[in-house]
């Protein structure tokens, strides 16, 4: 599989197409497995690897005619889409991206770029943390596979929601290093121009 997805984007592109597809129309008990499959597809490591990221969590949507129109869903998409209807799929998706971030520095990288897209699916888990009534770790409930589509807070839950609440602080700590480095560089430069300008004056 490797060989045949590494730098083969008309292959890698197909195959993520389907693999999402049976993402969002598997019973959930199932996604374990499919998510599975799909982290091979995204750990690997060439030049293309964060256009698969890009593909599996951003989905396509390109206008045009005919053939030349493309448009499918990412899993980003599906997360948001599914808290109303299917927790249990919302929380499983989460829980991939999570670990696909502490698997692989270019996932983390990549998830980091993109927290716009997936911060409010962290709120949401947060809520459920707080509000849903089921905690049930000695009754070895899980939201993987359970029979009811609503969401289970688990110890599982908890540990995900504290990655995700980490990666999201790094990210904003990143964030808020990398503009007071460039405020500092726009406030360098001017001082460097008043000083110019002074010296100019006194010619």
């Amino acid at each position: 599989m490797e060989i045949l997805a590494s730098n083969n984007q008309s292959f890698y592109e197909q195959l993520i197409r389907i693999v999402l597809q049976s993402i969002a129309q598997a019973h959930t008990n199932d996604l374990k497995s499919i998510f599975k499959f799909l982290s091979y597809i995204l750990l690997i490591e060439d030049s293309l690897q964060i256009k698969r990221l890009q593909l599996a969590f951003e989905g396509i949507n390109e206008s045009g005619s005919g053939d030349n129109c493309q448009h499918f869903t990412g899993l980003y998409s599906l997360i948001r889409t599914s808290i109303e209807s299917e927790q249990r799929r919302a929380y499983q998706t989460v829980k991939f991206l999570i670990n696909l971030s502490n698997r692989n520095s270019s996932c983390k990288d990549y998830f980091s770029s993109t927290a716009m897209q997936w911060e409010f699916a962290i709120n949401w888990l947060k809520q459920q943390m707080q509000t849903s009534w089921q905690w049930s770790p000695a009754q070895n409930v899980s939201n993987e596979d359970t029979d009811t589509r609503s969401f289970q807070r688990t110890r599982s839950a908890q540990f995900t929601l504290e990655q995700a609440q980490s990666l999201l602080q790094q990210t904003t700590t990143s964030n808020n290093d990398t503009s007071t480095n460039e405020l500092m560089e726009l406030n360098d430069t001017q001082s460097q121009s008043s000083s110019q300008s002074t010296l100019v004056g006194i010619d």
